[in-house]
């Protein structure tokens, strides 16, 4: 943190540099922020990308087969951890200097079609790389309203955009513990928001958000439901798996999954979660776009959309038609990122 003993120069600069809540900024200005800290000999911090790799479409291709990993800079963050079992989902906490590696992987997750929306957290830290994930460590567990210990994903966008919403100052303040500043991704061209800074003014209990943090059953259906639509996506991969021969990713179908939910919503706004995820499941049994069938839409007006799915799905008479006109089989597969 800033030291209370900087100069009347050094404060100057300091608030010059402070980002602001109320608007939108470009990566380059966050880290030429970070490297305006130390010309002014305020407190170092550093730069890092908290990169949730499931969302980011293709990541691991592309780490796996460039030289990124053998670069030093870069930690998995479930390593050490009680989740080493998933480590395929494992996000990556990345140091990032100007012309550095860091630099180049964000600029990469930028050019990618799929995933820039919630590709992860960018973090101004005056903690080393090891430190952080020290830190990180301790906010990775959970325990639910049943008693059980969970995993507690904050470093994916859409669980710790609505849980934060949740928490009162204090806890939010603790939650920051060894992180200044943390940035989410706004737009699909990578401007970044301003989530929080830590205020080292607010009183609060140390540690009330670190290991292992009491969720409410609100907070519960906000963090544990990506998890289970991942879990959902996987079954459906496998299940296509079983009868095509063109190769399916993983992650494509989580993504294809989510955005189908996104349509869900648009198309059925009065509906709830279980409708719009069945929406979401028959667009990969049905067809791309059973949706579009004049009788599906005929009975979802009439019946509403759970129901109405239900009783276009109790007749066949319409699959040889879907296959044909309702259905891109295109859809399933992931483009090359190459």
């Amino acid at each position: 943190m800033a030291s209370n003993l900087m100069s009347s120069e050094q404060q100057a600069t300091h608030k010059q540099t402070e980002p602001s809540m109320d608007k939108l900024y470009r990566f380059f200005d966050v880290l030429s922020m970070v490297q305006e800290f130390e010309l002014a000999e305020v407190s170092p911090r550093k730069l890092y990308l908290l990169i949730d790799t499931v969302c980011v479409s293709g990541f691991w291709d592309y780490w796996n087969n460039g030289q990124l990993k053998q670069s030093k800079g870069w930690l998995y963050l479930f390593e050490h951890s009680a989740y080493q079992g998933l480590m395929p989902m494992t996000p990556l906490l990345v140091e990032v200097e100007e012309g550095e590696f860091g630099e180049r992987l964000f600029y990469w997750i930028l050019e990618q079609e799929k995933g820039i929306e919630n590709f992860g957290l960018v973090i101004v830290s005056h903690l080393s790389l090891t430190e952080l994930h020290q830190q990180w460590l301790l906010k990775l567990d959970a325990i639910t309203p049943s008693g059980e210990e969970e995993l507690l994903p904050t470093y994916m966008v859409q669980c710790l955009l609505p849980w934060w919403k949740t928490l009162p100052d204090h806890d939010k303040n603790d939650f920051m513990q060894g992180m200044d500043y943390v940035y989410v991704p706004e737009t699909k061209e990578g401007d970044l928001r301003l989530l929080a800074r830590v205020n080292a003014d607010l009183p609060g209990e140390a540690n009330s958000v670190n290991s292992p943090y009491p969720l409410t059953e609100e907070q519960y259906q906000i963090l544990i439901e990506p998890k289970r639509h991942y879990s959902m996506a996987i079954e459906l991969f496998f299940r296509l798996s079983a009868y095509l021969t063109v190769e399916l990713s993983v992650d494509h179908i989580y993504h294809l999954f989510l955005e189908s939910i996104k349509l869900a919503r648009e198309l059925f706004p009065h509906e709830g979660l279980k409708a719009h995820e069945t929406f979401a499941t028959h667009r990969f049994i049905l067809g791309t776009d059973y949706h579009l069938h004049p009788e599906f839409i005929r009975l979802s007006e009439q019946h509403g959309l759970y129901e109405g799915l239900r009783l276009f799905q109790s007749t066949m008479q319409y699959q040889a038609e879907l296959d044909k006109d309702y259905n891109r089989p295109e859809w399933l597969i992931e483009e090359s990122t190459s």
